[in-house]
């Protein structure tokens, strides 16, 4: 993640507010209309005006080789991959090697690091950076596959609908990181494996892979895990629940078999719990569960 802000700050201040690598990333930006309201009181902006999407917010690098300025939309093709297409309106902000200028100006590309955000089903430009010379960019998502004769890795990412390929050299970094027993245990290629949650940062390039320059493994499968937080929401039909670790103040999505904990029918939004779980490659599922007097 250092990484990716030292490289960004060569070109052009980007205001992003990141943790560590493993922490989800939260879009912190201003609440207004535009880059030049500068006013952060919702309650100050004009009458229909609506703010820019939070969440979890994703730095794609590659090339806008298309512009739509009647349905507000571009295509960036991140080299290697397919082309995403992102939407954007005039809460985009657009700075070209770290001068903001008027999103008018935004056309076909070489080079633009985006700060992306999921707006309901669509993709939406926060930001948009262009730059004089390769970005740097950021996925989080699932293993699908590693190919170590190929060095090829596979990744099932939430922001594409399609599977992400990167490279992974010797000068790929491989850490864990999270909690202290996952972290103490031994990390690296040996951790890609299908269903590994993983964060990675990678150097755009224009050959037929970028190449990954540092993996978080977040999750192996068959790991234990202690969670101890606030559940935000609680879906008793699926069987899950959503959990803000306190600790960490990340968001995980747990699932319990209501048969096996009895407990299951005292959970409800608000409620602090503390739990053991264990990710089986595709999600964390409790094994006990307990809930704290408040």
């Amino acid at each position: 993640m250092a990484r990716i802000l030292a490289a960004l700050a060569v070109v052009g201040t980007m205001v992003i507010q990141q943790g560590t690598v493993a922490k989800t990333q939260q879009a912190v930006v201003p609440n207004t209309a535009n880059s030049g309201a500068g006013v952060s009181d919702s309650s100050a902006k004009p009458p229909g005006v609506l703010s820019v999407p939070v969440g979890r917010s994703t730095i794609l690098g590659g090339e806008i080789v298309k512009v739509d300025p009647f349905n507000d939309a571009f295509v960036l093709r991140i080299y290697g991959q397919r082309p995403a297409k992102i939407l954007f309106d005039n809460r985009t902000q657009v700075y070209r090697d770290g001068a903001e200028v008027p999103i008018r100006e935004l056309g076909p590309e070489a080079h633009a690091s985006v700060q992306t955000v999921l707006d309901g089903g669509h993709v939406f430009a926060i930001s948009v950076h262009i730059l004089s010379r390769p970005p740097e960019g950021e996925l989080r998502g699932r293993v699908r596959s590693y190919d170590p004769f190929k060095r090829e890795l596979t990744i099932d990412a939430s922001i594409s609908q399609e599977p992400v390929k990167l490279t992974v050299d010797s000068n790929t970094h491989i850490a864990r990181t999270g909690q202290p027993s996952f972290v103490s245990q031994f990390s690296g290629a040996t951790d890609l494996i299908a269903g590994s949650l993983i964060s990675v940062t990678f150097a755009a390039s224009e050959s037929f892979h970028d190449t990954a320059s540092q993996i978080a493994v977040l999750a192996v499968p068959n790991t234990d895990f202690v969670f101890s937080g606030n559940i935000k929401s609680v879906d008793m039909r699926s069987g899950s629940f959503v959990l803000t670790d306190l600790r960490t103040e990340e968001t995980y999505e747990v699932y319990f078999d209501p048969s096996r904990i009895s407990v299951s029918r005292n959970l409800r939004s608000g409620s602090n719990v503390r739990l053991d779980a264990t990710y089986d490659g595709s999600r964390y599922m409790a094994r006990t569960i307990t809930v704290n007097q408040q």
